[in-house]
């Protein structure tokens, strides 16, 4: 179970993707870094979980970020999955959401939030 808790958390979207601001290379770089370790070493030692390999299920960014988080990301396997279609509101009609959702994937995303 606590092997899959870090899947299941959002604390991968940073606060960049909470506020709505644009995600700069910077960022996209930094949530690579963190997918790759997600939970300091020591803090698994005193939790005594250190054994469990806890990983996260991929590092979502907005569409226009995909190219820059796939290239830090793939050498680790973890894959990108894009914030695509207006999320959250979702509200760019349908032709331009399925275009969207196209070009994510055609740039490395693994999975799009719809």
């Amino acid at each position: 179970m606590a092997g899959r808790l870090a899947p299941a958390s959002d604390h991968l979207h940073g606060p960049h993707h909470a506020a709505g601001d644009d995600t700069p290379r910077p960022t996209c770089c930094g949530l690579c870094a963190k997918a790759k370790s997600p939970v300091r070493p020591d803090l698994l030692d005193a939790l005594g979980v250190a054994d469990i390999g806890i990983t996260v299920g991929a590092v979502c960014v907005y569409h226009a970020f995909v190219p820059l988080a796939v290239g830090p990301c793939k050498a680790s396997g973890i894959p990108v999955a894009a914030v695509s279609t207006g999320f959250p509101a979702g509200l760019n009609p349908l032709p331009q959401r399925i275009e969207e959702i196209k070009a994510s994937v055609a740039a490395g995303a693994g999975d799009a939030t719809v």
